[in-house]
């Protein structure tokens, strides 16, 4: 399988993926946080916590993996880019900062200097 070019963007993909299940506790609290901030009230306080904990070991990740290329699966952009940019967006506007993950905030300036990016209708606060 070694001599198929696509065999090793194949095998990152499936490994990614379902990195991306790790995203959720995190995706969940930063929706409370978003929730919370949009149309007040309280949020699931254990559940952010969750979150806040799990977070920066999916980003060490997500960071070694940036290290390899400017995108996710090297230097192509992908529909992995489209499914991950969301999420780490709303983590981000939920309150958490990636200074400590430079490959991952260099990666969201990208997708955000994109046209497509920057053409798409946001969400209030998103």
């Amino acid at each position: 399988m070694a001599h198929d070019p696509g065999w090793a963007r194949r095998r990152i993909a499936l490994a990614l993926f379902p990195l991306g299940a790790y995203f959720a506790p995190s995706r969940r609290s930063g929706f409370n946080r978003i929730a919370i901030k949009l149309i007040g009230g309280q949020g699931d306080e254990a559940a952010i916590a969750r979150g806040e904990k799990a977070l920066p070991e999916v980003m060490r990740v997500l960071d070694a993996q940036l290290a390899k290329g400017k995108w996710l699966l090297g230097d192509d952009f992908t529909l992995v880019e489209c499914a991950y940019e969301p999420v780490l967006n709303v983590v981000e506007k939920a309150g958490f900062g990636y200074s400590d993950f430079p490959k991952v905030r260099a990666y969201l300036d990208a997708i955000r200097s994109r046209p497509a990016w920057k053409e798409t209708p946001k969400l209030p606060g998103l």
